[in-house]
Formats: C-alpha cells, structure tokens, sequence
C-alpha cells in the first residue's frame, strides 16, 4: 500500500467519526423531521452553501496531499446533512471544495465516504426495522440500487427491483458539466429509466 492510499483510507476514515454523534444527536434530528419551519430553513440553508461553494473553484489538493484534518472537517458536513433538507452529496463535497480539494478528487472523496455512513446506519436501524416487521426479503430490493450507474448494471437489477437510486452517479455528472449540466442530467435519468422498464 502506497503513502497517499493509506493517507486517504485513513482520511476516509477519519471523516465517518464526526458520525459517532449522529446517535446523541438522534433526539434532535426526528424533532427537526417534524417541523415544516425546520425543513425550510434547512433547505435554504442547502440553497445558499450550493450557491457558495459553486462560486468556488477548490484548490488543488488530491489523496496525495490533504490533510487528516480535511477529512475530519468534510466529516462534520455530513454529520450536518443527517438533518432534513440538507443534501449529503452536496454538503461534503462542499466541505471538500472549501479544505481545498480538486473538485473530482472532492466528488470522489464524498461518494466513498457515503460507503460506512450508509452501511453504518442500516445496521443502526436494524432492530427498529425489524421492530417494525421489515424482513431481509423486503430489504433486498432497497439495497440492489446501492453503487449502480451505468444502465448496463441497472437492467441487471432490474427483475430485483423496482429501479435504482442513483444520486451520486448524477453528482458526478453535475460535477463534470458545471452549470452545463441541465441536459446532460436528463440524457442520464431517461438512460437510466430506459433500463429499468420491464418488457
């Protein structure tokens, strides 16, 4: 294993720790899905930290060279995106951008540390989703989507599930066309959507 791999494993890991939280925090966040107000302020909030950062062009710093502590920092925006009308994606690649990451190394970076959060709180939520009487059988279709996006591994999917959630793969081409993107985005979805149809 190379320097600048273990670095950026390790800065990976670093950036799920500000999650631990997310469980003292647990209280506040279903409050904070109660509350219309909230989710406004919340999704305004998003609004204007997208507007900010798209004003920003990053820095230029790859796995080679960030710091322990960038991961750490993009760490805590996504602990912020555990509240509602707070985008995940679109938070830590923000937090990415302002230590000063290239922005496909930002991307790259917030897609990977999206791995352990997901894992992390299904097996969180376990006990409450078997509580609620939500068996493997049914958590099956929910899962197949996870890392799909290309249509080809879509249509794998397709006989196991009822479609594929795609919201990093569209981040990166966001990412890829800049303010561009409109077209592009829609050329992907109806791709994607294309391959899910059932004959």
């Amino acid at each position: 294993m190379t320097r600048s791999t273990s670095r950026y494993l390790f800065g990976l890991l670093l950036a799920t720790v500000p999650l631990a939280l997310g469980a003292v925090l647990e209280h506040f966040v279903e409050e904070a899905f109660s509350s219309t107000l909230l989710v406004g302020v919340f999704l305004c909030c998003t609004a204007v930290l997208l507007w900010v950062a798209s004003a920003h062009n990053g820095g230029t710093k790859t796995e080679a060279d960030a710091k322990y502590s960038d991961g750490f920092k993009v760490g805590l925006m996504q602990l912020v995106a555990l509240f509602p009308g707070v985008s995940r994606s679109g938070s830590t690649i923000c937090g990415g951008l302002f230590c000063g990451f290239r922005k496909d190394f930002a991307v790259r970076f917030a897609f990977l540390m999206s791995i352990p959060a997901v894992l992390g709180a299904v097996v969180f939520k376990l006990p409450d989703l078997k509580e609620a009487g939500i068996s493997g059988e049914m958590l099956l279709p929910c899962a197949v989507g996870f890392g799909i996006s290309i249509p080809a591994q879509a249509k794998r999917m397709a006989d196991l599930s009822d479609g594929a959630i795609v919201g990093s793969a569209i981040v990166k081409v966001i990412a890829e066309y800049g303010r561009d993107c409109v077209e592009p985005v829609k050329e992907y979805v109806k791709k994607m959507a294309d391959a899910v149809k059932r004959q």
